[in-house]
């Protein structure tokens, strides 16, 4: 479960209730991928007083507009009481704590970091101290409030989710290295899905290979019953067993016995999960590519001798060269594709109940005459 952390700047983009639809964007990503979102209080409070400050200014103007209309002669009801609350700071801090809350988001206290070191990062200008103006301060609580809560190692990285250029300060991930914390900064909600979409594309990707490689793993044990398959099952049309033009490979004449038949290898398996009805148990269908070694005995026609040649005006005995037919054996590396079905516990992915279902040459022969 990755641990994610929300900058000002980039709530501050959502309205109060959070759902916007980038906020609604960001939290269904949050859901897919079980994130844990952390916002440190330092943001929680800038948050609050940015909504207090706008809404200060709301019923500056809201005043205003009264007095105006009052010398223009019209009554303004006051029946009705203020819209803007006496409290803001109190309000808007309730209404944001409990939105944190419905959104599982955990508000993180300030951290404990000396003031002596952020006194000596800020004389040094040691980012996020920054090199002009004395901005800073307010990132170096974020940052040390993310280092101190998360310094402990962490299966994969933490991400920070910011709009200020200055966490991406090489200094910035060598802090956090010595806090042991492996740092990612992305600029805003839609970088940080893509990468998220890239990272499930891997994780899918990688999923798959692993299944690949049990199941390939699986049907080894069973080379036996699969070559008895192919043997009983497969039909090999001459072209695809000769050669010739076009094929990719020479032509090796007529095909007069097709002999025995090794099993080389298992390759390029692909699967597809059903559910089986049964409860722990899915079906899998699987197709995969059996590489095999083929003996035959084909037949060319050879010709004995080379033909003479003659000069222009010689008399001449024979012009058309004898050929004679010749049987010779030899072995030709092919491929075929199999589809077969079997089971797997979802507890431990332990496979069982192979059934061989078909066996067919590969949509393009050319290309499995090619097989090395």
């Amino acid at each position: 479960m990755f641990e994610t952390w929300l900058d000002t700047n980039v709530v501050r983009r959502w309205n109060l209730r959070l759902n916007t639809a980038e906020a609604r964007k960001f939290f269904k990503y949050v859901q897919d991928f079980k994130l844990k979102i952390f916002l440190p209080e330092v943001v929680l409070r800038e948050l609050v007083q940015n909504y207090a400050d706008e809404a200060s200014e709301c019923r500056r103007k809201q005043n205003e507009l009264k007095k105006s209309l009052a010398k223009l002669g019209f009554s303004v009801d006051e029946g009705k009481g203020d819209a803007v609350p006496g409290n803001l700071d109190d309000y808007f801090h309730n209404l944001l704590t409990h939105q944190c809350a419905e959104k599982s988001i955990t508000v993180v206290p300030l951290s404990k970091v000396p003031v002596e070191r952020l006194l000596d990062m800020a004389i040094k200008r040691i980012a996020p101290f920054q090199q002009k103006g004395e901005r800073g301060f307010r990132d170096a609580l974020i940052l040390f409030c993310l280092l101190e809560h998360t310094r402990q190692p962490k299966q994969g990285p933490v991400f920070l989710v910011s709009e200020d250029k200055v966490f991406k300060e090489e200094s910035i991930g060598v802090l956090a290295a010595e806090y042991g914390v492996d740092l990612a900064v992305y600029e805003s909600v839609d970088t940080f899905t893509t990468f998220l979409d890239t990272l499930r594309d891997q994780l899918i990707q990688g999923m798959k290979r692993k299944q690949a490689e049990r199941v390939r793993a699986f049907l080894r044990e069973h080379t036996d019953e699969i070559k008895r398959f192919i043997q009983e099952n497969a039909e090999f049309e001459e072209a695809f067993l000769s050669g010739g033009l076009f094929s990719g490979a020479p032509y090796l004449g007529t095909i007069r016995r097709v002999g025995n038949i090794v099993l080389k290898d298992i390759a390029k398996v692909t699967t597809i999960q059903e559910d089986s009805g049964e409860q722990g148990i899915v079906t899998v269908l699987i197709t995969f590519e059996v590489r095999l070694e083929i003996e035959l005995e084909t037949e060319k026609l050879w010709v004995p001798e080379e033909p003479k040649r003659y000069r222009v005006g010689q008399e001449v005995e024979q012009i058309i060269p004898i050929f004679r037919p010749q049987l010779q054996m030899t072995r030709v590396n092919r491929a075929v594709v199999c589809e077969a079905v079997a089971k797997e516990r979802t507890e431990d992915n332990r496979l069982s109940d192979l059934q061989l279902k078909e066996v067919k040459l590969r949509a393009n022969p050319f290309e499995a005459l090619r097989v090395p």
